[in-house]
């Protein structure tokens, strides 16, 4: 059936801005996992010789990239020394990911009532949180890796609270 855009109601555009805000974060999940998972696998290659010149970055990193993130986040769980912990973290977040991404616009495809958008929201909301986790987490890592120093503390102890509260904000009425 068509998406009858004209039948929405103000909660409608208030959850698809939130829905749209988690897709930010999202992406920004994915892409710092596949970056950290990079760094880490070019660094294996070197080592083990994989790679022997750096005329083969491009081509190789390019191979690295197109990794599914379920792959890079076994990778994370079998390959390199992570706390199960942090583990659970990403397996977490990127489930969250795969909600927010092919779930989470349910409510708003055929309804034109609040009341399957109200009920999704516990679920929408504890999947951003799961999300912001695991980002933090690898926001984390590739901070290290990029500025060769610990993240500010403040910014690690208040991203989850902030990124959700900006996702949030436009249903802050409904929650």
């Amino acid at each position: 059936m068509w998406i009858l855009t004209k039948n929405f109601i103000d909660l409608h555009d208030c959850y698809l801005a939130s829905v749209g805000r988690s897709l930010l974060l999202a992406q920004s999940f994915e892409q710092n996992c596949k970056f950290v998972c990079l760094i880490w696998d070019l660094g294996d290659a070197f080592e083990s010789k994989t790679i022997s010149d750096v005329e083969q970055l491009p081509d190789y990193s390019a191979l690295l990239l197109k990794r599914f993130l379920g792959t890079v986040i076994q990778r994370f769980g079998s390959r390199y020394p992570i706390k199960r912990e942090q583990y659970e973290i990403l397996e977490r977040a990127r489930e969250a990911r795969n909600y927010i991404a092919h779930e989470a616009g349910t409510p708003c495809l055929y309804y034109n009532t609040h009341e399957p958008i109200i009920e999704a929201l516990p679920q929408l909301r504890t999947n951003i949180t799961a999300l912001a986790e695991g980002d933090n987490l690898v926001s984390g890592w590739s901070y290290m890796i990029q500025e060769k120093d610990f993240p500010p503390a403040g910014i690690r102890q208040n991203y989850v609270h902030e990124i959700t509260s900006y996702i949030l904000e436009p249903l802050e009425d409904y929650v």
